[in-house]
Order: C-alpha cells, then sequence, then structure tokens
C-alpha cells in the first residue's frame, strides 16, 4: 500500500492525466505479486534465493531471481496481470518497476511512478526488504532526477503524519 500511494503521489506531481496516475496507483499495489507466485510455486524459494545472492556480487533481487528461478518476480507478475487483461500501463509499470530503461514505454507514466516509489519505499524502511536502486539515469533522460528528493521528502512526512 505504501508503494502505491508514494506512485499516485508521484503521478500527480510529473503531471500525468487521471489514468495513468490511477494505473500507477493500481501497479504500485500490485508491483510484487510476482513474489506470491513464486513463493506459491517453488517450495524452497528462500533457499534458492539466497544461493544466487551469495554468488553473485552484490546482487540485486531480480538478479539473484533469474539466476535461481530464470525469471524475475517482476516478469511473473506482469505475465499473470498480461493473461488477466489489465491494462498496459499497469503491466508494464510491474513489468520494469526496478529495471525501468528496459521496457518499451518512453516519457513520464506510471512505470516512471512505481520505479521511483519502489526506490523511495525501500530507502524509508530497510528493514523490512532488500534495497531497490533508484536508476539516476532513466529519472535524468526524463528531466526529473532534481525532482526525486522532494519525492522523498515528501513521502517520508506523509507517513510521519
Amino acid at each position: 500500500m505504501r508503494v502505491a500511494r508514494i506512485a499516485r503521489d508521484v503521478a500527480r506531481r510529473v503531471d500525468l492525466d487521471d489514468r495513468s496516475v490511477n494505473e500507477a496507483f493500481t501497479a504500485g499495489l500490485l508491483h510484487d505479486v510476482g513474489k506470491l507466485v513464486l513463493l506459491e510455486a517453488i517450495p524452497d524459494y528462500h533457499a534458492r534465493l539466497a544461493a544466487a545472492r551469495a554468488d553473485l556480487p552484490e546482487a540485486d533481487e531480480v538478479g539473484a531471481e533469474h539466476q535461481a528461478f530464470g525469471a524475475s518476480h517482476a516478469e511473473v507478475g506482469s505475465y499473470l496481470f498480461g493473461l488477466w487483461g489489465l491494462p498496459y500501463g499497469i503491466v508494464e509499470a510491474v513489468a520494469w518497476h526496478h529495471r525501468p530503461r528496459e521496457g518499451a514505454m518512453t516519457g513520464r507514466g506510471p512505470v516512471t511512478a512505481v520505479h521511483a516509489a519502489n526506490a523511495i519505499d525501500h530507502a524509508t524502511h530497510p528493514e523490512a526488504q532488500p534495497s531497490a536502486a533508484l536508476d539516476d539515469q532513466y529519472l535524468a533522460d526524463l528531466g526529473l532526477l532534481h525532482a526525486y528528493p522532494g519525492w522523498q521528502t515528501f513521502a517520508q512526512e506523509r507517513a510521519a503524519a
């Protein structure tokens, strides 16, 4: 829920239209559903993921998932949502929330909001989850890197209120 709220706020701050704001919120809510699918489908999920992390220097979660399972939670979740016929903006935001430059969509959109929201949430709650790196170059390419600290401050102030 935290990522969904932050994604909605970021989407509004980058002047996305109402549909995109709603897609960003929904994608933020659903962005990690692929983890649940993997946990249910793979009985030794945690052991395999831990082994993959140990084998990779400074392994990010997506890289470790690829090594352990052949796909990331983001890809699994987006595939499921695509099968269900969810709007493309949601599917794309779930698919690329860790690696936004690899997606097909260009420009500001739900992917931008969910990527930033996920990074903000992970930085704010590191005890609850592995880190999620912010793609500085992605935000710089969109002319938004300067805005990120403000989004982070706003999210932290909202959480404290």
